[in-house]
């Protein structure tokens, strides 16, 4: 499971990073940062924090509204313009695609990575990150995710996220491309307020920089270090943020006014429906048997990969018991909740264990990777954390509610 959804976040943002930084003042941030309101946000030249200069780092490169006459030059025709050179340029659609470049929309209407190969007209290029590839140089990377069952994202399987980078000639209607100013973005009326904004301090290779998250418009940005816009991800729009609180104890995440709950898939726990009905189609669909108790069971997988859920429930009749509820429930970037004490996915292994003690296991999970075992009340709760959780100072990038411990 770690090779499958960690390599999203790293889309996002361009590269691995170790997440958001809190803090109470300067002394906690790295250099050429400031806390602002409980974040570290990078300073400018002048030692302000980024954004409250609306003029700071304006783009004099950006086209600006004012060359937009209002009409669409809308998608290449076939076999015309493939964008990334200096031809007409494709439109960025957020929730839709990028030109002729379709994501998919969950399961009724599915696109796949042959479509994107046959338009650019190659196969695409390993980009060092599982189930993406690159095209025209770099500048285009596509990620999905793998349906055919072997492990390798391939022609068959379904397109989850574009990512326009810098050189690749494709804009939105807004005239916002790669090289775009933070404030020439949300000078624009659809990006003036995104639904999370989350600042990376820079960690090995990469130099830190601002993740802006549109979920309901189905668009993510991602900013350098100068505050000008370096990728720009479509994905399909989600009308529900994936956020909300966590009870390991009970099992539980409370988003809005739903609860889901993980149970024994026959007597407790919520039905499919509850979470698909909150959060739409899942991006796929799965089904797997299991021994349990020396029975063997089916369950169902609805994997979210964009908003970071796993759903895992019973897909089964035996007998006359009817096996149809949620089991476990794996939280994943970018999933953003917390527990009522404050933590969550990018908490340290010691801030976790301040909450749930010591762990009670430690094992490697063939699904999971290397996870480290919690008692939650009567359940169990299981994390995983970077670098293997090697130091009390690791974040936790996985959490699996319910887990079930043999």
């Amino acid at each position: 499971m770690q090779q499958n959804v960690l390599p999203l976040l790293c889309l996002f943002l361009c590269c691995c990073t170790q997440g958001t930084t809190e803090c109470k003042n300067d002394a906690d941030c790295s250099e050429g940062f400031r806390c602002v309101a409980g974040v570290c946000y990078l300073r400018f030249d002048g030692g302000e924090p980024a954004g409250d200069d609306p003029d700071a780092g304006i783009d004099a490169g950006d086209p600006g509204p004012s060359q937009d006459d209002g009409s669409d030059p809308g998608p290449a025709e076939e076999g015309g313009d493939t964008g990334g050179d200096p031809g007409e340029p494709w439109i960025i659609q957020p929730g839709v695609g990028v030109g002729p470049l379709k994501v998919s929309q969950g399961l009724t209407t599915a696109h796949q990575l042959s479509e994107i190969q046959v338009a650019l007209g190659e196969s695409g290029n390993s980009t060092g990150v599982e189930y993406a590839r690159s095209f025209r140089n770099d500048t285009l990377w596509v990620s999905g995710i793998e349906t055919s069952g072997n492990k390798v994202f391939d022609s068959n399987d379904r397109v989850l996220t574009i990512m326009v980078r810098k050189g690749f000639n494709a804009r939105t209607a807004e005239w916002i491309a790669p090289g775009s100013s933070l404030a020439f973005v949300h000078g624009q009326p659809a990006y003036a307020t995104p639904d999370r904004s989350v600042v990376a301090e820079p960690y090995g290779s990469y130099p830190g920089g601002l993740m802006e998250s549109y979920f309901r418009m189905g668009a993510f940005l991602g900013y350098d270090e100068n505050q000008n816009l370096s990728a720009f991800t479509v994905t399909r729009p989600f009308q529900t943020l994936p956020t909300g609180t966590i009870n390991p104890a009970a099992a539980t995440v409370t988003i809005g006014s739903t609860t889901i709950v993980c149970g024994d898939g026959t007597n407790s726990g919520t039905r499919r429906s509850v979470h698909r009905n909150l959060l739409g189609e899942p991006d796929a669909e799965s089904t797997f048997t299991q021994m349990v108790q020396g029975t063997s069971v089916q369950f169902y997988l609805d994997s979210y990969r964009v908003l970071g859920f796993e759903f895992v429930g019973g897909d089964d009749v035996i007998g006359m018991t009817v096996v149809d509820k949620l089991v476990v429930l794996a939280l994943y970037p970018l999933f953003y909740g917390q527990t009522a004490a404050g933590h969550g996915l990018g908490s340290k292994k010691s801030e976790w264990e301040l909450e749930l003690g010591a762990p009670v296991a430690q094992k490697n999970d063939p699904t999971w990777g290397t996870i480290f075992v919690y008692t939650a009340g009567s359940r169990y709760f299981a994390i995983m954390y970077t670098n293997q959780g090697a130091s009390p100072d690791d974040a936790a990038i996985l959490l699996v509610l319910n887990y079930y411990l043999e």
